[in-house]
């Protein structure tokens, strides 16, 4: 009798302890969300202090996984597996509110996002904005549009990119987001610039560069400097203006070295000067540099050493550049017929019976050969 009074009392403390120990988890999930926000390395800290041996239910289990998967992202620290942001989809997709979804749905996006897999990273952003559409979290449905104008845009399809960077910055502006409402101005612009469109990519350079200036953020509004200087250049200005701009960005920024990114840039102005030597000099340096480079900027510096070397007649040089250029281009022309944001975006609305995307194919070899010289600056 009294061995069954002890094993009942056993049990008793046991699930005390127990139901002590999900308050706890509660808790700091609770914490870990508050910090979430302004410090997520506080955030990121407190979810690794629990013990997910500790963690029982599926509505703990899925906060948990959300809340460290949103941690993960804000402290810069990428993944490329589903796993842990898949038992957050998982549960919220039957349960939970709209701006739970909606979260759940975004950080599934960044997941396959850093895998690369722009088909479902589409699909998961897609639907994560049929959900904050039902909040008024503004900030959220920001990232969500410039995250898919970063995927329209990384295949050139500029109108729509140019349309989700909108959406992106007025979100950010109701948000309250002066930064981000920033950066999508940016984008803006730079989309612009590789469309020719000068007065507009100017205008929304000059808008950007009031707000860094309010955020006194001068590196950034030194970055946008030199993309002016870039535009004056592209659009036919005298060449002695643009040198002279750059030159006065470097001293006003105490650079005395050329930069690295901005090679590219004074081999095309060397290039325009009939300067064959320089430019050569400074194309050859970049290339030096290329693991640094994207496939397109890549493909761009070697049309550039194209034209160096044909101006030069140093044709078999040429030819050679002209194979390496040919090989990138067909790569990036095989993939992005086959991945286009726009088709996946298209499709999957369909699937759930949304409002539907127009899809056209827009990418053709030989607009790409065009367009990869202008992304190398």
């Amino acid at each position: 009798m009294k061995t069954r009074n002890l094993t009942v009392v056993c049990m008793l403390a046991g699930l005390l302890c127990w139901g002590c120990k999900q308050t706890d988890v509660t808790q700091v999930l609770d914490r870990a969300e508050t910090c979430m926000a302004e410090r997520p390395d506080s955030s990121l800290y407190l979810l690794r202090t629990l013990d997910k041996r500790h963690i029982s239910g599926s509505l703990r289990k899925a906060r948990y996984a959300l809340l460290y998967s949103q941690a993960l992202d804000k402290n810069y620290i990428d993944v490329d597996n589903d796993s842990l942001i898949r038992v957050a989809v998982d549960y919220y997709k039957g349960h939970g509110t709209s701006h739970e979804k909606a979260l759940a749905y975004f950080y599934l996006g960044r997941v396959y996002d850093n895998a690369g897999d722009e088909t479902r990273a589409t699909e998961a952003f897609v639907e994560a904005e049929t959900h904050a559409l039902d909040t008024d979290d503004h900030y959220i449905c920001g990232l969500i549009y410039s995250y898919l104008g970063n995927l329209y845009f990384s295949q050139y399809s500029f109108d729509e990119a140019l349309a989700m960077y909108d959406k992106s910055e007025k979100c950010y502006a109701q948000a309250g987001q002066l930064r981000n409402e920033g950066y999508m101005v940016e984008a803006k612009a730079r989309v612009y610039k590789l469309q020719h469109l000068w007065d507009n990519s100017l205008n929304e350079y000059n808008k950007a560069k009031e707000i860094f200036f309010v955020l006194n953020d001068f590196e950034q509004i030194l970055f946008i400097n030199r993309a002016i200087s870039i535009i004056q250049f592209q659009s036919g200005k005298q060449i002695d203006l643009t040198i002279d701009l750059l030159k006065s960005l470097y001293s006003e920024n105490k650079i005395y070295t050329l930069p690295v990114e901005d090679y590219p840039l004074w081999s095309m102005i060397s290039l325009k000067n009939k300067d064959l030597d320089k430019a050569r000099e400074y194309a050859l340096l970049s290339l030096s540099n290329k693991d640094s480079l994207s496939e397109r900027q890549l493909a761009g510096l070697y049309a550039l050493l194209i034209e160096i070397e044909s101006s030069a007649k140093n044709y078999s040089k040429a030819l050679e550049y002209s194979g390496e250029y040919e090989k990138i281009m067909e790569n990036i022309d095989e993939y992005e017929r086959h991945n286009l944001i726009q088709e996946i975006e298209h499709k999957y609305k369909n699937r759930q019976l949304k409002d539907q995307l127009e899809a056209e194919e827009k990418y053709h070899f030989y607009q790409l050969k065009i367009i990869s010289l202008l992304e190398l600056v």
